[in-house]
């Protein structure tokens, strides 16, 4: 912007258009300094507002992490011992596990819980062990169960044992 002063008896004197573009100047260039220090007060407002967030924020997650700690140990004491699924599949196995060693070792009926206790706590890595897990592999029904179909499972069961048993003995 170019400014026209004339000297008139000593003394400069500007036209008034060159003191209108002046201040016209001077107002822009003060607006956006102004400008620039709202933007910038509201840049830190904004970065303070966000700080604050981010703080509660992690102030929750540390909230929510001690909280899931405190139940997971919780339940840890409530549960006791973990189970573990045995499938019939795997029941069968240390059955016939079971079958065989008895067969092998010659073990006396009254130790026979103790040993399925045992190759089910081998087999699961379980302390809790069902205690009809080991009835069914030991070959004991706590009774004989209803229905002709189940009763030929009971009485072959009952026949296995027997034949154990007259096995051990030999």
């Amino acid at each position: 912007m170019a400014f026209t002063i004339a000297f008139l008896g000593g003394c400069l004197v500007a036209t008034p258009i060159d003191i209108a573009q002046a201040a016209t100047a001077t107002t822009a260039t003060l607006l956006k300094w102004q400008k620039s220090m709202e933007e910038r007060a509201t840049f830190r407002q904004n970065m303070d507002e966000s700080r604050r967030a981010i703080q509660a924020s992690s102030e929750l997650l540390k909230r929510l992490r001690q909280r899931y700690r405190d139940d997971m140990a919780q339940s840890w004491e409530d549960a006791g011992p973990a189970t573990v699924p045995v499938s019939a599949y795997q029941a069968d196995v240390i059955r016939s596990a079971f079958r065989g060693l008895v067969r092998e070792t010659g073990k006396p009926e009254c130790q026979w819980r103790d040993l399925a206790k045992a190759l089910v706590r081998d087999f699961t890595g379980c302390e809790r062990i069902e205690a009809a897990l080991v009835d069914w592999i030991v070959g004991k029904w706590p009774q004989p169960p209803s229905g002709p179909a189940a009763l030929g499972v009971w009485e072959k069961q009952q026949q296995d044992q027997q034949t154990l048993r007259d096995e051990t003995k030999r």
